[in-house]
């Protein structure tokens, strides 16, 4: 997992603590402090990785959810840098 992903994965998480929520590109990049491109890259290589769902269409701006399963990444990752 790249840096990008691993600091998108984190902040979406701690933009979503409850089952169900979810957020914007936008909104995950300013928690990460990554600009917006390089977070929605992110995402996508993490949505591949099946550890967020991507919900929308191309026409309308994507909102990010994360897995359980990237949930439980994201802890294992806070942990780490903690």
């Amino acid at each position: 997992m790249t840096v990008a992903q691993e600091r998108s994965l984190v902040a979406l998480v701690a933009l979503c603590p409850g089952m169900g929520e979810e957020a914007s590109a936008a909104a995950i990049a300013a928690h990460s402090g990554l600009r917006h491109g390089a977070t929605t890259l992110a995402l996508r290589g993490l949505e591949r990785r099946r550890l967020v769902n991507g919900h929308g269409d191309d026409s309308d701006p994507r909102c990010w959810a994360p897995t359980m399963t990237g949930r439980a990444e994201a802890k294992h990752l806070r942990a780490r840098t903690d």
